[in-house]
């Protein structure tokens, strides 16, 4: 797995032109029957959007723009619910459909993903 520094989500944001106003960074991803992990993000937490940066099936960033997901023009908010093994990040849009990724409790190369976790579990 490629390791993904806080420096590398930093010049991707910057290579974008995108405002580095997200507090949080976590890692997430869905389950595939068939191939194991299906889709991989990356998710910036900011106050008033989310942004999803994709990951490749080796763990690095994918080379395309960030999708940002803006509060109350798309996505009505997001909860982070506790589970024994892992948590799960559900995403609430204002149509009414939701995205839902595992998250991991830790994920060892990623210390940035285990602090935010640990912020956005205590502000509950």
């Amino acid at each position: 797995m490629a390791k993904i520094t806080m420096e590398v989500l930093e010049e991707t944001l910057k290579k974008y032109n995108i405002e580095n106003n997200y507090d949080n960074f976590i890692f997430g991803y869905k389950l595939s029957k068939l191939i194991g992990f299906a889709d991989m993000q990356i998710f910036g937490i900011g106050k008033n959007s989310i942004i999803l940066l994709p990951v490749t099936a080796l763990g690095a960033l994918e080379n395309e723009k960030p999708e940002i997901l803006k509060f109350f023009d798309e996505i009505e908010g997001f909860e982070l619910k506790k589970g024994l093994l892992s948590h799960t990040l559900i995403i609430s849009f204002l149509d009414g459909k939701k995205l839902k990724y595992k998250i991991n409790k830790f994920v060892i190369p990623y210390p940035w993903h285990n602090e935010s976790v640990k912020r956005l579990l205590d502000k509950e």
